[in-house]
């Protein structure tokens, strides 16, 4: 091609090259606009895995309380187990003094009566020697 045809063409040829600047300027501008995008996603994302990493302590520190609320409850268990064989052992030996005070209560019922009879008998038998002596 000549400097003439170059020159003729050139309107044309600058039209197309400006053309094809526009573009590539709107891919650029494109590109920009994908870049924000993507930084926006990535600063999402680091959000997101800091409330993440957030969440995770939390449910450390959530299981770690369920965690001694669980021993604490054991404990209160088996406090209570003991406390309830300790009351079943009392309640036990209760009723075996229960039944001890039971019979003793008749024993002792039983010798009053029999002391008082023998007494009764015996101030009856002095009364009757009195009379005997006072008689005679």
């Amino acid at each position: 091609m000549s400097e003439a045809d170059i020159l003729r063409d050139s309107p044309t040829y600058i039209r197309h090259v400006v053309g094809e600047l526009e573009q590539l300027r709107d891919r650029v501008g494109e590109i920009d606009d994908i870049d924000a995008e993507r930084a926006k996603a990535q600063a999402k994302l680091g959000a997101a895995t800091e409330e993440l990493k957030a969440r995770r302590g939390e449910v450390k520190e959530v299981q770690w309380q369920h965690g001694q609320i669980l021993k604490a409850a054991r404990e209160e268990l088996a406090k209570n187990e003991h406390l309830k064989a300790e009351n079943k052992r009392l309640t036990a030996a209760n009723a075996v003094l229960e039944a001890d005070l039971k019979t003793n209560r008749g024993k002792i019922a039983e010798a009053t009566k029999v002391f008082a009879e023998e007494v009764q008998s015996a101030i009856g038998a002095a009364i009757a020697q009195m009379r005997e002596k006072l008689g005679s």
